[in-house]
């Protein structure tokens, strides 16, 4: 398994660095428990984020540490996130009542003050791929204010050839985030499915919650869209799917016509 896990980005790591578990949301629970205690600072999830991660960091305890990092077109804002990191650790109060932090130097598991939560390749729900050099400066940026950066990579190896009329941005996962312009992707997928049958997800599910930084982006950027997903269907659903789509968005317009 770590041959066949490590071939495509030809590192070399032993089969002991390997941990199975019950899928990744299980993986991203235990790595939580393991490395994470009422001593870490915040929790840094690229924004727009993939929903379902949150319960998790919710049942770790760290649901109201939590905060977004804005994703840009070669992935996570790096300016951002060095700029809140420091804040945060230079608004950390040297309190005595604070919990004792667990060093693996004195034989306790290593607990970290930040958490980094991304998916690097193919991000959900926008397909973004974050850049080598960038990549580079997320570890650098790590190691400065002691974070655990967490990759949700399980798109890595669903990547297809790029058409030459196609969008070299996406190539790769199984979701398509498309934008609506002035309409939300909250009402079209409201109609969508009340009139047309057809569920999609809209832009505002993937917002940070509570965070209100995250809720003010979202309004001008992923709200007004939506991910659409192709894992489970075949092409003639997608095709109608699609259709339907066209329908709902149709069925707006003529009403605000």
């Amino acid at each position: 398994m770590a041959q066949r896990l490590l071939r495509p980005i030809r590192w070399s790591i032993p089969s002991e660095r390997i941990v199975i578990t019950n899928g990744a949301s299980n993986g991203l629970a235990t790595i939580l428990q393991k490395f994470t205690d009422p001593s870490t600072r915040a929790v840094w999830m690229a924004d727009p984020t993939y929903f379902l991660a949150c319960p998790i960091f919710r049942d770790a305890g760290l649901m109201a540490r939590i905060r977004g990092a804005p994703e840009g077109e070669d992935g996570v804002d790096l300016d951002f996130l060095a700029k809140a990191l420091q804040e945060v650790d230079d608004g950390w109060p040297a309190d005595a009542s604070l919990p004792p932090r667990k060093l693996a130097k004195t034989g306790y598991p290593k607990i970290y003050k930040h958490v980094i939560y991304l998916i690097p390749t193919f991000s959900n729900p926008r397909g973004k791929t974050m850049g080598i050099e960038n990549r580079r400066k997320l570890v650098q940026l790590a190691r400065k204010h002691d974070a655990l950066i967490i990759t949700d990579d399980v798109y890595d190896m669903l990547r297809w050839l790029v058409a030459d009329n196609g969008d070299s941005n996406v190539a790769g996962g199984f979701f398509l985030y498309v934008s609506f312009g002035k309409l939300t992707g909250a009402e079209i997928a409201q109609v969508a499915l009340q009139d047309f049958n057809l569920k999609i997800a809209p832009g505002s599910i993937f917002a940070v919650p509570d965070d209100p930084l995250s809720t003010s982006r979202g309004e001008t950027s992923c709200f007004n869209g939506a991910r659409l997903c192709w894992a489970w269907h075949e092409k003639e659903e997608l095709v109608e799917g699609i259709e339907r789509l066209a329908a709902a968005i149709g069925s707006i317009s003529e009403t605000r016509e």
